[in-house]
């Protein structure tokens, strides 16, 4: 962020939550995301019926599937579609 830049946001709770936004999106904050990401992100976040989905178990499901199907298959990943060269 630039401190000679007129867009800023000084509200700490905003800037938090833009943040939390940014991370959930991509895992940097705010002032490591670009405007556009950000702007569809909020745009899609506030839709009617939109609805955040996590992965069941959080993140350690997540790395719990991932060892399971690479301990199921000797060290090798198997993938369901179809390989595009």
């Amino acid at each position: 962020r630039s401190d000679d830049s007129p867009f800023k946001v000084d509200d700490a709770f905003l800037r938090n939550y833009m943040d939390l936004i940014a991370f959930l999106l991509q895992g940097l904050p705010a002032d490591g995301t670009l405007t556009a990401v950000m702007a569809y992100m909020v745009e899609d976040f506030y839709r009617e019926g939109a609805v955040m989905d996590f992965p069941k178990g959080g993140s350690k499901g997540l790395i719990d599937a991932l060892v399971r199907g690479v301990t199921k298959n000797a060290g090798c990943v198997a993938r369901r579609s179809a390989r595009v060269a």
